[in-house]
């Protein structure tokens, strides 16, 4: 790859990661199910603590498949319903074996679309039982969540894809992989005692809002500075360690392929930094609010990247954060509901700083039944630059409950906005644009939806029965021009934003409600079969549509293996085979312990193959060329079955 490409390919990337970070706000109003709570600092964190010496058996990691349910009619999975949702649940194993104590995180899913996941806000936690199970309740259909489980003896594991409105991902088997370790010691350069010294590890490839998301595990050290960390993945690394009364000595980033044990780490004695969070009146404490230092100049060290420090402000809005090295730092404050602090460079052991949070712009009004006036209790809103492109997740959406179906949200930014609203079984609607500036509400606005245009699909199988368990996915024709985002994320984008799926019942049948007019593409996909022609269709108000059937024919089968740069089998990667014609045909499978991957049920024609995940992180490089010309191209027969090689 020649410089040119490898410069392209980083700006692709800073540019992905500065529209993911847009918008830091909270993207839930008034959520039902399990409260959402801010992520653990490094001194809260409920990792089991670390035995030295122990060892994890050797393990297998495969893909979960969902086994179909005998006791519906069309095998497809029920969800469990609970008072306020949907129930997920799943069991940890290792080596067959169910593994207990396990920690297992539900994040919401803050990344965009379907097509890129990023860790976003804790919504509850909870440990493995002596069976290896676990579950959640209450999430709620749309809302994008992942799963994380942690364990001292093996390596972390990272699921996405879970959404109330897809049963199958609402039932995980997680299969857990031997984990790395590293180990060394750390000094104090006054010869004291090393008892009481954390020592943590950041897994820098996870993409996260809040920076302590990040840690993957700690372990005190020995009084003779002796450590060893376990409970490790492979991937880039930041070794950390800190107590109360030491500065934070930071090891340089390194890539752990295998167990580590030559970290060397040198305390000082630390400094601490004191000080509040105040909204924008200057005075008023926002709780909970968080501070964020990112280390420059000296304090950064020559050898490592700049390093983020964050801590939480109490219900008094006043932070204390300990463990500093001598230096400057930038720093700032975020909270839900509030633009960020503006930057300001702060000195290790100062003791009365104040941040003060900017007044967000907040969009306020109603939403009701364009026939009655009655409010629509639930209900998302996307604020956007254009009404043809919405984008699921943080700071990009708010789902709503309100019994008078009023909303008060917040803007990420000042400036010129669409506000697009969808609700269950109504006709999309929007309003704009508006302009909001620093601190403004505009209020009274009032959105009024419609019943929408309903569709219904009836798949059959080759041989003519009805097909159980087919997608059918309806793409609107809309130009996504003006727009940042768009620009960005081209077609990928535009699928992510408008495209609505609906899966065939026992008698083949799939109905999507709540469309508006416009034009649409329609395809069908199967695990097995496939459909070779997308259907044009055109939607007009007050006219439900009934599509001629689909017969489907046998689908092609495409087989691989992804390696890492190592050469060894990747088992955390992710394909996507991409038509060439168009961005609508799309199909993408995990890799499983053995790197293989299999693509079923795949309409024949001409693809790129493109890997959109490599060791459990996002490959941005190929995510951005997935409308251009990279990947591999292959050909697929009906009824082939075509093995790559990698």
């Amino acid at each position: 790859m020649n410089g040119k490409v490898i410069g392209i390919a980083l700006v692709a990337c800073v540019l992905a990661g500065a529209y993911l970070w847009m918008g830091r706000e909270t993207g839930r109003v008034e959520p039902s199910g399990p409260a959402a709570r801010g992520a653990p600092t490094p001194l809260e964190t409920t990792l089991p603590p670390v035995e030295a010496g122990s060892s994890a058996p050797p393990v297998k990691s495969v893909p979960f498949i969902e086994e179909p349910d005998p006791s519906t009619p069309s095998g497809l999975p029920v969800p469990e319903a609970t008072d306020h949702g949907f129930r997920l649940t799943g069991r940890v194993l290792a080596e067959d074996k169910p593994v207990a104590k396990a920690v297992v995180r539900l994040c919401e899913d803050a990344g965009i679309g379907g097509q890129l996941s990023q860790m976003g806000d804790l919504r509850s936690e909870v440990l493995t039982d002596e069976t290896g199970q676990f579950s959640f309740a209450d999430l709620v259909p749309g809302e994008r969540m992942m799963l994380r489980v942690l364990h001292a003896d093996y390596a972390p594991a990272l699921e996405s894809g879970i959404d109330a409105a897809v049963p199958a991902s609402l039932r995980r088997l997680i299969r857990l992989r031997p984990c790395l370790a590293v180990a060394g010691r750390v000094q104090l350069r006054d010869g004291g005692n090393a008892d009481g010294v954390i020592v943590a590890v950041y897994d820098l490839s996870l993409q996260s809002f809040d920076p302590e998301d990040r840690l993957e595990n700690k372990s005190l050290a020995a009084a003779d500075g002796s450590f060893e960390v376990r409970g490790l993945g492979a991937g880039m690394k930041q070794v950390v360690a800190w107590r109360e009364d030491l500065s934070r000595s930071y090891a340089p980033v390194f890539d752990l392929q295998q167990n580590k044990n030559d970290i060397s780490l040198d305390l000082s004695v630390g400094r601490q930094l004191l000080g509040r969070i105040v909204g924008p009146d200057g005075a008023t404490p926002v709780p909970k609010a968080r501070l964020i230092l990112r280390t420059i100049g000296r304090a950064a060290g020559a050898s490592t990247i700049p390093s983020v420090v964050t801590a939480a402000a109490d219900e008094k809005g006043e932070f204390r954060v300990v463990g500093l090295s001598a230096g400057a730092y930038d720093g700032w404050a975020t909270a839900p509901g509030y633009l960020n602090s503006v930057n300001q460079t702060l000195d290790a052991g100062a003791t009365s700083v104040t941040l003060v949070l900017r007044a967000a712009p907040r969009a306020e009004g109603q939403v009701v039944e364009a026939e009655s006036g009655k409010p629509i209790s639930e209900f998302t809103v996307f604020p956007t630059g254009n009404p043809d492109f919405v984008l699921e997740g943080k700071g990009r959406s708010f789902r709503v409950k309100h019994p008078e179906g009023r909303f008060s949200i917040p803007m990420s930014a000042s400036g010129s906005y669409h506000l697009v609203v969808r609700a269950l079984g109504r006709g999309e609607a929007s309003v704009g644009p508006l302009g909001f500036t620093d601190g403004q509400t505009v209020a009274d606005i009032q959105i009024k939806l419609g019943r929408g245009i309903g569709v219904i699909a009836r798949v059959e199988a080759p041989d003519g029965k009805p097909l159980a368990g087919a997608t059918v996915s309806l793409l609107r024709a809309a130009p996504v021009a003006n727009d940042p985002a768009s620009q960005l994320f081209g077609m990928m984008g535009r699928t992510m934003s408008s495209k609505f799926q609906a899966q065939t019942d026992a008698q083949g049948m799939a109905k999507l409600a709540g469309l508006r007019a416009g034009n649409y593409e329609v395809t069908v996909a199967h695990l097995q079969f496939s459909a070779p022609e997308a259907r044009n269709i055109v939607l007009v108000d007050g006219q439900d549509h009934e599509l001629e059937v689909f017969r489907t024919i046998a689908g092609a089968t495409l087989k691989g293996v992804v390696l890492s740069k190592d050469g060894k089998p990747d088992a955390k990667a992710r394909v996507a085979l991409q038509a060439v014609s168009g961005i609508a045909q799309r199909r993408e499978a995990a890799t499983d312990g053995e790197g293989r991957y299999e693509l079923t049920g795949v309409v024949p024609g001409d693809y790129r193959l493109l890997v959109m995940q490599r060791d459990g992180q996002a490959n941005l490089f190929e995510i951005l060329q997935a409308g251009s010309n990279g990947g591999r191209v292959v050909t697929l027969r009906a009824g082939e079955v075509l093995e790559l090689n990698p």
